[in-house]
């Protein structure tokens, strides 16, 4: 539970938003009028820290890291950050610090009883 909340926390409530913020301000945007564009940058690069973020479990889980491994953790944990950017956006952060820890509720749970 504790990556769930402190990363959307984290990445969602203060990442996101700074950024939007950041943008609305440098164009001069109010409340009001702040366009989709903006949301969709947010997302992207929160997304992309949101994968980052995840490369020092990565290293530590497989014994190092390779061009195959940081590409397979960028990937997947970007998607995944993606799809909370999104629904933190449409939802709020309740849905995706909920959404953030059942996926960590499946895959560690019970993906990887399943696999290993």
């Amino acid at each position: 539970m504790y990556g769930g909340i402190t990363e959307e926390i984290m990445l969602r409530l203060f990442g996101m938003t700074l950024i939007v913020w950041l943008l609305a301000w440098i164009t001069k945007k109010q409340k009001g009028d702040i366009p989709n564009s903006f949301y969709y940058i947010a997302i992207f690069l929160t997304a992309i820290l949101f994968g980052l973020g995840h490369l020092p479990a990565a290293a530590q889980v497989f014994d190092g890291l390779s061009a195959v491994i940081v590409i397979r953790t960028l990937v997947l944990n970007g998607l995944l950050g993606l799809w909370f950017g999104y629904l933190y956006w449409k939802e709020g952060l309740e849905y995706t610090i909920i959404a953030h820890i059942s996926a960590d509720i499946f895959l560690l749970v019970l993906m990887v009883p399943i696999l290993y």
